[in-house]
């Protein structure tokens, strides 16, 4: 890497940094999987209470693996259990994903499409707000685009297999949108690669099997739950297929349209329309003419073909962060395009991107963010004056969220009697009409005496 390479990306990795962690507790999330993952630190650190398995997935009882929760403990630890910690464990990742996409990308396109891809993820700021999210996918894309790389690298070299197979089991720690990968793997290792040594392919299951042990260690304490309920869920669904229930044409629609939302926050349906048409139909372009990345191609239209039919026949709800795995793959593709254009055009289209981006991120506003809701838990224990007092919450389905572990935290002095004073928690502010005394940005607060 030369002088000049080393400073672009520094840039880079500085200004990325400093767009994540401005305003940070403004703008950090502090919802059901934050305080989920804040109590998990709890009671680890503070009741010795090791676990081995992680968040619970939203289907069938199913749990992920334990390595967020662990990791995200290691920084509960050093910032003595403030939420905050945990944030600046995910602005961490974001910057290690910049530096990814510049390697991955230099290594399997070229350094022009490298600096695209880590421009786009610095200064995007739906990358810059996913990276204020402190949950178990916080690591996805990187580790997406580290899978990508690593079946790429393993048709040349077959040690990549072993890191391949690691990566592959530590998908399962981080979302179950992972397990696209293991067809994906399968299908061109089949067809793309000869057979591996007997050793590579020990010591790849041998790093599969490690990094999956703490789920391993508590099936076997607990008669097999996780496989049984996983197993349950892809049969019970299979004898329940039907054609009727596919989503072929919902879930085409949305690969289409989410293609290049990460390059702004917002644009007028008709741009979008026209670089949606010219980017699919330059992917058809390059599959014809490009014949030195047709391998690279390849893995990335069938990962966009699996990821497709997944979905067409997952039986839940699907959002637009489901689509986790085409991520990196799409911000490769689209810097690679972008890398075709004339320089004094695309030097114009970036400065466009750069502008609405930091435009949109000066201007963004995070209800009910930690900030807020360390406010109203602040004003409500020195209200109280250190007595004891009451807390009632008055939400919205999913606002109740982060509230309790605050004020555990902050060590209230809360009790259950009725003579003391009782303060409620309205949120969003002016839920069901409820006139609040005090506000916090999207947080209502309101109290009353006890009874006497």
């Amino acid at each position: 890497m030369s002088r000049k390479e080393k400073i672009i990306l520094a840039i880079l990795l500085i200004v990325g940094f400093l767009l994540r962690i401005y305003k940070l507790e403004e703008r950090l999330f502090f919802d059901w999987d934050q305080e989920n993952f804040a109590w998990e630190a709890k009671k680890m650190l503070i009741d010795r209470k090791f676990t081995l398995i992680g968040a619970p997935t939203s289907i069938g009882g199913i749990h992920l693996g334990p390595f967020y929760t662990y990791l995200s403990n290691i920084f509960y630890f050093f910032f003595r259990m403030d939420p905050k910690g945990a944030g600046i464990l995910s602005i961490i990742f974001g910057i290690f994903t910049i530096f990814g996409f510049y390697l991955v990308g230099k290594k399997m396109f070229n350094q022009k499409t490298a600096f695209l891809a880590a421009f786009f993820y610095t200064f995007s700021l739906p990358f810059i707000t996913w990276d204020l999210i402190a949950w178990n996918p916080a690591p996805f894309h990187l580790f997406a685009l580290l899978i990508v790389f690593c079946l790429y690298q393993s048709l040349k070299e077959e040690k990549y297999l072993i890191f391949l197979f690691l990566l592959l089991g530590l998908g399962f720690h981080l979302h179950f949108a992972s397990l696209i990968f293991y067809p994906l793997t399968i299908l061109i290792l089949i067809f793309f690669r000869p057979v591996p040594s007997k050793r590579t392919i020990f010591l790849s299951f041998l790093a599969f099997f490690l990094v999956l042990s703490p789920l391993i260690l508590f099936d076997i304490r607990h008669n097999f739950h996780n496989t049984k309920s996983l197993f349950n869920f892809f049969f019970s669904q299979a004898g329940q297929f039907s054609l009727e229930k596919t989503k072929f044409f919902s879930i085409g629609k949305m690969i289409y349209n989410e293609t290049l939302s990460f390059l702004v926050y917002f644009w007028s349906e008709a741009l979008k329309k026209i670089f949606l048409f010219f980017f699919w139909f330059f992917l058809l372009f390059l599959w014809i003419f490009r014949k030195r990345e047709r391998k690279i191609l390849a893995i990335f239209y069938l990962a966009i073909f699996l990821t497709f039919v997944f979905y067409s026949f997952y039986p839940g709800h699907v959002t637009e962060y489901y689509l986790m795995p085409l991520v990196p793959i799409l911000v490769l593709l689209v810097s690679f395009i972008f890398s075709f254009l004339p320089n004094f055009f695309l030097i114009f289209l970036l400065f466009l991107l750069l502008i609405f981006n930091l435009n949109f991120w000066w201007k963004y506003d995070k209800p009910l963010s930690l900030a807020d809701k360390k406010a109203a838990v602040s004003f409500i224990i020195n209200d109280s004056g250190n007595k004891p007092f009451r807390i009632s919450l008055t939400c919205a389905p999913g606002y109740d969220t982060g509230y309790r572990y605050l004020f555990w935290f902050y060590k209230a002095n809360l009790s259950d009697n009725l003579k003391d004073k009782i303060y409620t928690i309205v949120a969003p502010a002016g839920y069901h009409g409820i006139k609040s005394m005090r506000e916090f940005h999207g947080v209502g607060v309101l109290w009353e005496e006890g009874k006497k």
